[in-house]
């Protein structure tokens, strides 16, 4: 089993792993089923139970195809402090991230798996930290999917 640091995507907490994986100068030159992987790191990302880092928001902006400037508008506060919570790992107020995630799961078509208490335990945290996210792509009856491994 090969493993890959996916800094692609724009977040350094990414790690796919397969045994299909091609090199070349120990770069990988395809990443098989690019559409479905941004998609499970989507799902992963609006399904976690813990506050989203700056970069995992500017993923999800970036998957919805939004800019900074249309995601504030979006969510009715200001272009700078949508640029400062991104770039500066800064903390979303919980109303906030909360309606982050509402936009980003509709415009994503995604329905995470989340309940209400995990928003209650965001009032608690006081900084954010970015977990590994592993992802491998398995092949069942010929079919390839990429299919979350570890949080």
């Amino acid at each position: 089993m090969q493993t890959y640091h996916y800094t692609e995507s724009g977040l350094d907490n990414v790690f796919l792993q397969s045994e299909q994986f091609h090199f070349v100068h120990g770069e990988m030159i395809t990443i098989p089923k690019i559409n479905e992987l941004l998609r499970a790191i989507s799902f992963l990302l609006a399904s976690r139970k813990t506050k989203l880092s700056g970069g995992e928001i500017r993923f999800l902006r970036t998957e919805m195809g939004l800019t900074p400037a249309q995601l504030a508008n979006e969510l009715c506060i200001k272009e700078a402090e949508l640029r400062q919570i991104e770039a500066e790992n800064g903390v979303m107020p919980v109303w906030l991230e909360l309606n982050f995630r509402i936009l980003a799961c509709a415009r994503l078509k995604i329905e995470p798996v989340i309940s209400m208490d995990t928003y209650k335990d965001w009032a608690l945290e006081d900084r954010i930290t970015a977990r590994p996210i592993v992802l491998e792509l398995r092949e069942e009856k010929g079919n390839q999917h990429w299919e979350i491994t570890s949080l």
